[in-house]
């Protein structure tokens, strides 16, 4: 058994023990993502799980998960997107000269993580039932840990799929792609 296959079953048990609020990272490929949400759907069919999908322009999320039709019902809220929304904070990055530069941008807070920061017991009261689960690039990852700071210190835990592992499974067909 290879480390995403021991990863994944570790997934398909907290989401199984999840009982109500929680936030977990996946940091893997968005296609990746899909195909880990098919499968966790297959593999823990007692729980509802839906999903959201954030564009460039996105400034919020609570409006976004509030507005569904299913939101009372659902239990599990894969969040796809995030690397979308930090992607200028990522571009920037390779344009940057020094260490220094780099700790100079670190410092600018987006949109969307001020929003998560600042409404995170918001989350917490008005969706105590669900577990959102955000699918992460490294970069947004680290994102997250430094600049989304009272918000990340909420996570419960955080798989890293290799893209080594990602491919190889693919590949396998074990999981299809989306």
């Amino acid at each position: 058994m290879d480390n995403s296959e021991l990863l994944h079953i570790s997934l398909v048990r907290a989401v199984r023990r999840r009982q109500g609020f929680g936030i977990l990272f996946l940091q893997c490929s968005p296609v990746y993502g899909q195909a880990v949400l098919s499968r966790l759907q297959a593999d823990v069919p007692q729980k509802k799980m839906g999903q959201i999908t954030l564009t460039k322009e996105s400034r919020t999320l609570f409006r976004q998960v509030a507005d569904r039709e299913d939101v009372n019902e659902l239990d599990v809220l894969f969040v796809f997107g995030i690397d979308e929304v930090l992607a200028p904070y990522s571009e920037q990055v390779g344009t940057l000269e020094s260490e220094r530069d780099l700790h100079e941008m670190m410092k600018v807070l987006p949109p969307i993580l001020n929003h998560l920061n600042l409404l995170r017991e918001n989350f917490l009261v008005r969706f105590p039932h669900i577990c959102f689960v955000y699918v992460v690039s490294p970069f947004s990852l680290r994102f997250f840990m430094y600049r989304a700071i009272d918000f990340f210190a909420w996570h419960s835990g955080i798989w890293r799929f290799s893209a080594f592992s990602q491919a190889k499974l693919m590949q396998s067909g074990r999981i299809a792609e989306t």
